[in-house]
């Protein structure tokens, strides 16, 4: 199994004859005119290359963008959920779209894939070739309370109780709080308790799960509004708790810009 980091949450996953990409944003910016790509996405990975399967998390743009989205049509898969209601406005596109149920299918020659929905119209993903397991957590869990963390937890350790490389996300796609004014609030102390959250969050999962390797993405934008530049910042100061544990292995292991 091959994996590239292409960018924020996109990934390229190669396996026996089959290849998979995740959650592609890399053309324009997303949520209106809020956030933009960054850094630059490695995008050399797929010169020439025409991915099999599209695995859209969920309806986010930064997931589900249809501006990058539109190079790939008529040309890859899209899978999906079917518990997510994306389904009719990717055809709508000129998409194939396949949509899962929950539980493991092959896509082909040995490659099989799990759809999981959690919570919040998000779903995680599981790719298994009989060697090894990936698990795309992108923003399924890492923002999600502690019961919800457990319950999914609990079911990946029973289903692949040997992980290989896990992915999962430590920031979020959204305004909140900081889109409110509350007399004697501090909105640089509640996004970073925020982001702390994120992070424990993190670091938690992959302590439970114990993959062989473990990478934080899907957290590294530009946003143009004047009001999530202290979201961002509390990103920032907060970062080393996830960032600093997945480097090395990164650089060993998974091809394309290190997270």
């Amino acid at each position: 199994m091959r994996i590239t980091f292409i960018g924020h949450a996109s990934l390229f996953l190669e396996s026996r004859n089959i290849s998979i990409l995740t959650d592609p944003w890399w053309t324009g910016p997303c949520f209106g005119a809020q956030w933009w790509v960054y850094p630059e996405p490695f995008l050399q990975a797929l010169d020439g290359r025409t991915p099999d399967y599209i695995y859209l998390s969920h309806g986010h743009n930064d997931h589900l963008h249809p501006g990058t989205l539109a190079r790939f049509r008529g040309k890859s898969k899209v899978l999906v959920s079917e518990h997510l209601d994306i389904a009719l406005p990717l055809r709508k596109m000129g998409f194939e779209v396949l949509e899962l149920p929950e539980k493991e299918v092959e896509l082909s020659g040995g490659v099989k894939a799990t759809i999981r929905p959690t919570i919040n119209d998000d779903t995680l993903l599981v790719v298994s070739d009989g060697k090894e397991v990936c698990v795309n957590l992108n923003d399924a869990l890492h923002a999600t309370p502690t019961w919800v963390q457990d319950r999914f937890m609990n079911w990946l350790a029973h289903e692949h109780p040997v992980i290989d490389y896990l992915f999962c996300g430590y920031g979020t796609a959204s305004h909140f709080p900081n889109c409110y004014d509350i007399p004697g609030k501090d909105h640089y102390q509640t996004a970073v308790r925020r982001q702390h959250y994120f992070n424990s969050s993190w670091a938690r999962i992959v302590q439970q799960l114990k993959p062989k390797f473990a990478f934080p993405f899907a957290a590294d934008v530009a946003a143009s509004l004047p009001q999530n530049e202290v979201v961002l910042e509390g990103l920032r100061m907060a970062r080393p708790g996830p960032g600093r544990g997945g480097g090395a292995h990164c650089r060993r292991h998974v091809r394309g810009r290190h997270l």
